[in-house]
């Protein structure tokens, strides 16, 4: 549940914010996490240390507080061991998804569909042409 609210997506995303992603991507990236803890001791800890950092100076609901006070609450957070598990994840998670590439304008391995250079190398538009 504190997961979600940290990744919820809305207006006001804390964590990889993208209006037109809906909530039920975001949630594979706290079931990932959630697999993740039930899987290592040290991660759950991890995971619960860096959740109470959020939560108890904001009397337990983080999710709550204007957007610049999460932001500098993530900010505080940023490099440790609970901000670079929740990161990680969230790259790995949300970023290698074909229906969030999508919605954010990915296009997806080029390699896949044979190079850069039948696929997409001349669709540049805001350069005058014959430049």
């Amino acid at each position: 549940k504190n997961l979600l609210k940290l990744l919820k997506p809305a207006k006001n995303t804390s964590i990889f914010p993208h209006p037109r992603v809906p909530a039920r991507l975001y949630t594979r990236i706290a079931a990932a996490l959630a697999e993740r803890t039930g899987r290592s001791a040290d991660i759950a800890g991890q995971l619960r240390d860096g959740l109470d950092q959020l939560q108890k100076p904001a009397g337990g609901d983080w999710g709550r507080l204007p957007a610049y006070k999460r932001l500098g609450d993530i900010s505080r957070l940023q490099g440790g061991v609970f901000f670079n598990l929740v990161r990680g994840t969230a790259v790995q998670v949300l970023y290698r998804d074909p229906e969030v590439w999508q919605l954010i304008g990915y296009g997806g391995n080029a390699m896949a569909g044979g190079g850069y250079l039948y696929r997409g190398f001349d669709d540049i538009d805001w350069l005058p042409k014959g430049s």
